[in-house]
């Protein structure tokens, strides 16, 4: 009987151990790909923001060179 305990302890231990680890590998998983997604996202909003500010300042050059 304690044999029969022992074996289905060791199945259910090892069954949890190979599910947590594939919950920690998606999780880790998707933590990289939101942080590489962020990164990208982030280095795209700069260089729009970069451009709207080159074109508002050659909006107002080209106002203020017509009221000369």
């Amino acid at each position: 009987m304690n044999k029969y305990i022992m074996i289905i302890a060791l199945v259910l231990f090892s069954t949890n151990v190979m599910a947590n680890d594939t919950v920690t590998t998606w999780l880790q998983n998707e933590k990289t790909k939101t942080v590489e997604y962020q990164k990208k996202s982030w280095a795209d909003g700069k260089e729009q923001l970069k451009n709207n500010w080159l074109k508002i300042k050659s909006l107002l050059v080209k106002k203020n060179d017509t009221q000369d």
